[in-house]
């Protein structure tokens, strides 16, 4: 694998009752570190296309700013090689914001709306929206499906840290049979 989508490895015993904690590794099985509790209750999902965005940033200069961002340790690599999806297939997307030094960022895809698990410990969406915003190590669960088939952006709105390696794009296919 080019090691650019993390998998989840199941480790149950970091975190309460009823949690399950997903952390993440490279597809060479390197530990990328951050994890996050999810509900795992038997059933209480239904089945979906899981994939996992770490939002991350580089300080290439030591300056305590960011110079480069990236999708899963590498800038723009959803832009030059978007995620493919299926038509009408349920996303289940585990968003993680591991930018340092910008106390806030936003996340947004297009064209869609997406129901929004906040830490992902309820079975319950709290909102639907199209844009999050998240601090320094907070995550998300959201879930979606795209009705039409077509290429369809996701990024954080902060202009700079898309233009600087936070630009992806969801490759929806049609709808396979």
């Amino acid at each position: 694998g080019l090691g650019i989508a993390p998998s989840l490895l199941l480790a149950s015993e970091l975190c309460g009752g009823g949690y399950t904690s997903l952390n993440l590794s490279s597809t060479d099985g390197s530990s990328l570190n951050p994890h996050l509790c999810v509900h795992s209750s038997p059933g209480g999902r239904p089945p979906a296309d899981e994939m996992v965005l770490v939002l991350g940033g580089y300080d290439i200069n030591d300056d305590e700013k960011n110079e480069l961002y990236a999708f899963n340790g590498i800038p723009n690599v959803f832009r030059d090689r978007p995620i493919a999806i299926r038509q009408h297939q349920l996303i289940r997307l585990y968003v993680l914001n591991m930018i340092e030094f910008d106390p806030a960022i936003t996340f947004h895809i297009h064209a869609n709306f997406f129901q929004l698990y906040r830490t992902g410990m309820t079975l319950t969406p709290q909102e639907e929206s199209d844009v999050i915003t998240m601090g320094t190590a907070e995550r998300h669960l959201l879930e979606f499906a795209y009705p039409f088939p077509g290429k369809y952006m996701f990024h954080p709105h902060q202009d700079y840290i898309a233009e600087h390696g936070c630009m992806g794009l969801f490759d929806v296919l049609p709808a396979m049979g």
